[in-house]
């Protein structure tokens, strides 16, 4: 019985779709808007969802969730990555980093 309990659970369980697209929605966002926050937060879930374990009562650890919410994890943290080094590239070339105080957003920078 504890056998058939304990392999039940190192299956992992199914993370909540609905919250992993709105995460997702949150990287594009982000970056459509220039909120680190949103991007930030979509970069961390990504590797919660791909990289999340627990730790069973015998002491044995096993991830937590199952492999396609895994997979969907991974594409989040890479797809923010990407983002955020592609918003990088582009406040670059569009001169946000100037040291002379002029940028296009000049109330942030």
């Amino acid at each position: 019985m504890k056998q058939e309990h304990l392999s039940e659970i190192h299956k992992g369980r199914s993370g909540n779709r609905g919250w992993m697209i709105f995460y997702l929605v949150m990287i594009i966002l982000g970056s459509m808007f220039i909120s680190p926050l949103a991007m930030i937060a979509g970069l961390g879930m990504g590797w919660f969802y791909w990289k999340d374990t627990s730790v069973d009562i015998d002491g044995n650890k096993y991830f937590t969730f199952d492999q396609p919410t895994q997979k969907f994890g991974k594409f989040m943290f890479y797809f923010a990555i990407f983002v955020v080094i592609a918003i990088f590239i582009l406040m670059i070339g569009l001169g946000m980093f100037r040291p002379s105080g002029s940028s296009f957003f000049p109330s942030l920078f």
